[in-house]
């Protein structure tokens, strides 16, 4: 991830926000995930990839699963060591301050979580790859990600402002995702979602301007909403979006063994 993109200010504005996660679908695909990964007989072993402020991660830690997490954004780890700390889930999960590139484990996990990560790597394929080595037999990987159908004028403006590579057009990643050598299960268009999520985020900063300010500096307020503009834009422009993706290591039958 891009350190210069989730600083202080980013933490503190999401913080007012009671913005959990960093990506539009929050929460949303957990019931569904949740399902699809029980019954078993013993406690679901998941790996959050860019786990941020950690709710992602202390949401599984209270279904009772063993959770390992990772993020190079020290401001946001340390955010989501003391949200398990004072959930008292400590026992249950396994934080570490790493990026994507330079994680490494010899542990295998039944659910994997990729939600707006890939977009900082140069290699998503190979990084991909990486990830599904470290799923265990019928093990799920929950993978939403950006595309882009041009390198037009508000795209590249949105790669600059978030520090992310330049994707591929929805069919290419769609293709690609297929050739993993995974099942792919599902990959569908969530650009309206992410379109309302952002628009939600603006609309309640307009509604109390004056305390973002103080909380995040007139500076760091500025920054954040020139984000949105950014994604705002690229969307209105049709040539970006937001998806996501649904891939199991192995035959669905065997996420139930």
């Amino acid at each position: 991830m891009s350190s210069h993109v989730y600083d202080t200010a980013y933490v503190a504005i999401s913080q007012l926000l009671n913005r959990r996660y960093n990506n539009p679908l929050g929460d949303s695909l957990f019931p569904l995930l949740t399902r699809l990964t029980a019954p078993r007989a013993r406690p679901l072993r998941v790996l959050d990839v860019g786990c941020g402020r950690g709710h992602t991660t202390l949401y599984w830690a209270r279904q009772g699963a063993t959770v390992v997490g990772f993020d190079p954004a020290k401001s946001m780890l340390a955010e989501a060591q003391q949200l398990v700390d004072n959930a008292q889930l400590s026992h249950q999960v396994q934080l570490y301050p790493q990026s994507l590139r330079n994680f490494t484990t010899t542990q295998s996990f039944d659910l994997i979580l990729v939600h707006d990560v890939l977009c900082y790597s140069d290699r998503r394929k190979a990084d991909l790859r990486r990830l599904l080595a470290m799923a265990a037999p019928g093990a799920l990987l929950s993978l939403s990600d950006y595309f882009a159908e041009s390198d037009a004028p508000a795209v590249t403006a949105l790669l600059a402002a978030w520090g992310i590579q330049m994707p591929q057009g929805f069919a290419a990643q769609s293709h690609e995702l297929a050739q993993l050598g995974a099942n792919l299960l599902w990959v569908g268009e969530t650009t309206r979602q992410y379109r309302a999520h952002w628009a939600d985020m603006r609309a309640r900063i307009s509604r109390e301007r004056q305390l973002f300010i103080e909380r995040a500096g007139a500076a760091g307020l500025a920054a954040f909403e020139h984000k949105i503009a950014t994604i705002e834009a690229a969307v209105a422009s049709r040539q970006f979006g937001h998806y996501w993706a649904l891939l199991a290591a192995q035959d669905t039958e065997a996420v139930n063994a």
